[in-house]
């Protein structure tokens, strides 16, 4: 029986992680006060739309590819094709996020705009995730509640085999990626208006380069709880880093990349 908890795990899995994308993008706007914020918003949404659909034809090629070695299969050719598999990730992610930054700057080149990207970018992540991870088993479990489900047992029973627990995970793996985000497009941004493309590159193609690699690594090499651990105090961090670089912009209007190290942005 799909219990209440499951049902409400899942409403909140959407709610809380797109609330946290409603105040941010809420706070960056009340902040800034300048016309294009929204589209820059949009332009983020798009920009990780498309790049997820060429990802997702590119990933298909590169799998089939490796996979007609045994080399790839096991040892440390499977953790080889981990990386090749990471750096592609990372590779579509440099993509979107320079042309979403490009695209906002057309007209003007201002610092801000790679704020409300990041958010956006992170919005339609979350908005996809949420689809294939608990959107469709929501609207079975309310049909298997009400009692008006007419699916198939298999179907019943991966819903009633869902987790709580990986709920509640998974909206803090939403806000992380959500943190981490607009962190990096806070750097990104700061580094394309200054004219350094090769740093502004480095910081998505970095950060996502290692995500990925350590979400199929960690499972691979260690035990479940211990990779969860261990992945995610990387990627907690990462999202620390982000939330100081987003509260000091908002709060200041200036950049502090290291510790008494702050950048004017104006």
């Amino acid at each position: 029986m799909v219990t209440t908890g499951q049902i409400l795990g899942m409403i909140l899995a959407i709610v809380i992680p797109m609330a946290a994308v409603v105040v941010l993008q809420r706070q960056i706007m009340k902040k800034l006060k300048k016309k294009g914020i929204f589209t820059c918003f949009v332009y983020g949404m798009l920009g990780y739309c498309w790049q997820m659909i060429l990802y997702a034809f590119v990933h298909s090629w590169v799998v089939g590819f490796l996979g007609q070695y045994d080399f790839f299969k096991a040892g440390f050719g499977y953790i080889l094709a981990m990386m090749i598999n990471a750096i592609v990730y990372a590779f579509f992610v440099v993509l979107a996020t320079s042309w979403c930054l490009y695209l906002a700057n057309m007209r003007i080149r201002e610092f801000d705009r790679g704020v409300p990207i990041g958010v956006g970018y992170a919005a339609a992540y979350i908005f996809w995730s949420y689809l294939f991870a608990y959107g469709i088993a929501l609207f079975y479990g309310i049909q298997i509640k009400t009692g008006s489900f007419q699916g198939s047992d298999e179907i019943k029973e991966k819903i009633f085999s869902l987790s709580v627990e990986n709920m509640y995970l998974y909206i803090a793996d939403m806000i992380i990626f959500l943190l981490i985000m607009a962190g990096t497009l806070v750097l990104m941004s700061h580094f394309f208006t200054k004219g350094e493309k090769g740093k502004m590159i480095l910081v998505p193609l970095l950060s996502q380069y290692v995500i990925n690699f350590l979400d199929s690594f960690l499972p691979y090499m260690l035990p479940e709880v211990a990779s969860s651990i261990i992945y995610h105090l990387v990627t907690g961090t990462m999202a620390v880093y982000g939330l100081w670089l987003i509260y000091g912009y908002i709060k200041s209007g200036r950049l502090e990349l290291l510790p008494g190290r702050k950048t004017s942005e104006e």
